[in-house]
């Protein structure tokens, strides 16, 4: 194993051997490359990167069930994988209801399993994606459409009329994450006989089913109606089908029997009856052989425009790889590189103000080779073998999972003050924080990776303040180097995912707050003159939270009534006067509106009046006998 001496700022404590991520220092000089001003960044939770990430799964699909490396796929590999990775959501058919592969109760009760573990390892939810072919349960308009979600949901005995396990008892309580519209409805795939024909790609699913439009509005305004009418379903989320040539919906063209074309973009626009139906956008984002960052914007650019306000999810993006390398595919170190950093770059896709990424989740492409498909690029989209081996990409997100994910209730993260300087634009970075307060910055080099070979850019870290620094590469979950009380360090990043946890060493926490209120208000009188005009006062008492009075606090109050005005006073030994002039009418209010001390919270709905003259907010003044 070959070492590489890495030379910082600050006291290295530990040196590990990565191909990953490289440190040094200017040779000729021996400092630090200029970095920029550092700013105040703010972080995102950790753990809400490891909820955008879902993955591909195909439960009815005969490489889930059995192969020539195990009898039972789901139990010796799926589930253990799934567990494994760390992953929260899955995408899967919403299930037919025939016997073996398609049994539904067994579909139904291994769900239910993934989503109710007893092992300590994550709940998974599920994305159940429908069908707009009329003929299967998992047509929404089916009769038995609504009776499978119950089943999904609370268990039951499967009913008459609905497959071939009738009378047989579905023990289940699946967590579904979202109903997802019908996948793909306007794509035909090359590998299906009835779309091997010339023409456009509205030819071809046309030839492959001519009422692929209507069929697929009914599919949503059944979903739609369907789980608004029921309790168990109405709260969740609806995602639109997942069209593939949506940017083309304006300009296509059916091919006519004498070769000309007609414009087909009146039929396609049926199908925005869809659009206040759906919750979220689903599309997929496929970029193969290229960075994400240049092939993603103008993908969301499209939705958004189409669905105006909508958050999407990618329901599906992904890399086919092998080794050997074949055609069409990309080496398995690319893919590891590849599916990483778009997750990222799909976390951090057209962040709003509050923000909040464009992409709620994004859903890899898939868990298993499918080694049963005819087609090459089908065969291999897994990151894991047939043979249960994980791809170098399943390895690398579990591996980030394990170091970002921080589950429990929600929390406000902080601010760091850092840069990460370079001059190449490919350079792409996020800061995370967990609940311990330690920040978590991700960088990559967002690349075309055509090899298998790093593509490196230099950068340096800049912190605002000296900090316990610690490394780690995507491949592994021990750290390749620790930097103790630091502000600089110079990096080198590949095009691979660079994990840098940042612990402040110092940590100025904002002093607790200390609560103060009225502890007592009085009024006094003059008397009455001849003219019937008279004045008064109004004592008011500031007290802590310990009922001890406080000097030095301003209170402010506005006159009603018989008067009309504003007043202020200082506190000595707890106590200060608000007067108001001779007036002739029988009363004037006085509202205690604030309290002001530096160091204390004023909490109006402390204030009270031991003697009962007021409410402690609140006096009237009376004009005496």
């Amino acid at each position: 194993m070959r070492k590489k001496l890495l030379i910082v700022a600050g006291f290295l404590v530990v040196v590990g051997i990565a191909a990953f991520v490289y440190f040094n220092r200017t040779e000729e000089s021996g400092e630090f490359e200029a970095a920029s001003v550092t700013t105040d960044v703010k972080a995102y939770p950790a753990d809400s990167f490891v909820e955008s990430f879902g993955l591909n799964t195909h439960f009815s699909y005969a490489d889930y069930n059995t192969n020539s490396y195990f009898t039972d796929v789901y139990t010796s590999l799926v589930k253990p994988k799934l567990k494994e990775l760390g992953v929260r959501y899955i995408r899967d058919s919403h299930g037919t209801m025939g016997t073996g592969n398609n049994s539904f109760k067994r579909y139904a009760e291994r769900l239910s399993e993934l989503s109710n573990p007893t092992d300590g390892s994550a709940p998974i939810a599920v994305n159940l994606i429908v069908s707009n072919s009329t003929t299967s349960t998992a047509f929404p308009g089916n009769k038995c459409f609504q009776v499978k979600n119950k089943l999904l949901l609370q268990g039951g005995v499967i009913p008459s009329g609905c497959g071939e396990e009738v009378g047989q008892t579905v023990t289940a309580a699946v967590k579904i994450a979202a109903f997802e519209g019908p996948n793909e409805p306007d794509h035909c795939f090359s590998w299906r006989p009835e779309c091997q024909i010339s023409g456009t790609w509205y030819d071809k699913i046309t030839n492959r089913n001519p009422t692929w439009i209507e069929d697929t509005i009914s599919a949503m305004r059944s979903l739609y109606d369907g789980l608004n009418a029921d309790p168990l379903t109405q709260s969740i989320p609806i995602l639109s089908p997942s069209y593939v040539h949506l940017e083309e919906f304006s300009t296509a063209k059916k091919t006519n029997p004498d070769g000309t074309t007609t414009d087909v973009s009146a039929e396609l626009a049926k199908l925005d009856v869809i659009k206040p139906l759906v919750d979220t956008g689903s599309f997929h984002p496929y970029c193969t052989g290229k960075a994400q960052s240049s092939c993603l914007g103008p993908k969301v650019q499209v939705w958004q425009a189409y669905l105006p306000g909508k958050k999407l999810t990618a329901t599906e993006l992904g890399w086919p790889a092998a080794t050997p390398i074949q055609t069409g595919l990309v080496s398995e170190t690319q893919q590891a590189k590849y599916l990483p950093r778009s997750l990222f770059t799909h976390f951090t896709t057209s962040v709003d103000a509050q923000g909040l990424s464009a992409i709620d989740k994004s859903y890899n492409y898939e868990l298993l080779d499918e080694v049963s498909q005819s087609d090459t690029k089908q065969k291999n989209f897994g990151i894991v073998r047939a043979n249960g081996t994980p791809k170098p990409a399943f390895t690398a997100v579990k591996n980030i999972i394990s170091l970002l994910k921080d589950p429990g209730s929600g929390f406000t993260t902080g601010n760091l003050n850092y840069s990460l300087a370079n001059s190449s634009t490919t350079l792409q970075h996020v800061l995370f924080q967990k609940r311990d307060k330690s920040f978590w910055l991700v960088a990559y080099n967002d690349v075309a990776s055509s090899t298998d070979t790093d593509s490196i850019v230099p950068a340096t870290l800049q912190l605002g303040t000296m900090s316990d620094i610690t490394v780690y590469s995507q491949d592994n979950v021990s750290p390749v180097a620790s930097y103790t009380k630091t502000q600089s360090v110079a990096l080198s990043i590949p095009d691979k995912i660079v994990l840098i946890k940042i612990v402040p060493s110092v940590v100025e926490e904002p002093p607790p707050s200390i609560s103060m209120h009225v502890g007592d208000i009085d009024s006094s009188t003059s008397a009455v003159q001849r003219n019937g005009r008279w004045s008064g006062s109004v004592t008011v008492t500031a007290h802590d939270q310990n009922e001890v009075a406080l000097s030095g606090v301003v209170v402010r109050g506005t006159w009603t009534g018989g008067y009309s005005g504003t007043a202020s006073c200082t506190t000595i030994n707890g106590k200060c006067v608000m007067s108001f002039p001779t007036i002739k009418k029988a009363s004037v209010t006085l509202t205690v509106t604030s309290l002001s001390k530096s160091g204390y919270v004023y909490q109006s709905v402390s204030n009270h009046d031991p003697d009962g003259s007021s409410n402690g907010t609140v006096i009237t003044v009376r004009k005496p006998n």
